[in-house]
């Protein structure tokens, strides 16, 4: 459901043809994570529940999961589909508890030159100093803080579901949250 608010909240906020939801093959810091396939299968089901005139502007795609099997990184991703769709211009979203490290993302500096990136606030998190800001070199919108804010993280959920927890309900729509125990994914049991 963050994503879903995090999705809505982009959009009212800017103005976009579409939001675009690019889960990765596999992510790149090492992290585990459930496959791709099941992460796009969820990504797809979640959106189902949005009405229909947000399912017009808020697309699943499967660039990663389709054609960049590998472990990627933004920048790759990005320049894919710039490469891919030359016409269209993109900018990248993430949440303000990024921000700071986002000087340690891997190609960081080429990911600045590509696009202007969107961030998103996310409670807890303050925006960054206009200082370090300006030293990323890179254009950057940052979202007000009267934007719907999503206190739900991924990685919330997924603990959640590894101790089978009924509060998992709570942070993702119902036929996830089916699909979640049907496959018995993050280690429910």
């Amino acid at each position: 459901m963050g994503h879903l608010t995090v999705a809505q909240g982009v959009l009212s906020s800017l103005e976009f043809d579409e939001l675009w939801l690019l889960p990765c093959f596999k992510q790149a810091e090492g992290k585990k994570i459930e496959s791709a396939e099941h992460r796009l299968a969820m990504l797809r089901l979640a959106c189902k529940t949005l009405s229909p005139r947000l399912r017009k502007k808020i697309k699943v795609k499967d660039f990663e999961v389709r054609f960049l099997r590998r472990k990627n990184y933004t920048a790759d991703t990005v320049r894919f589909l710039q490469k891919r769709f030359p016409s269209t211009r993109f900018t990248w979203v993430f949440g303000s508890e990024l921000v700071k490290d986002f000087p340690r993302w891997t190609k960081w500096r080429i990911l600045r030159t590509l696009l202007p990136l969107v961030i998103y606030p996310r409670p807890g998190f303050k925006k960054p100093s206009k200082k370090f800001v300006a030293s990323l070199g890179a254009q950057t919108i940052f979202l007000p803080h009267s934007v719907r804010q999503s206190r739900v993280s991924s990685t919330k959920a997924r603990a959640f579901a590894l101790t089978a927890d009924k509060h998992l309900r709570l942070l993702v729509p119902q036929n996830v949250f089916d699909y979640i125990r049907k496959h018995k994914l993050y280690g429910w049991k």
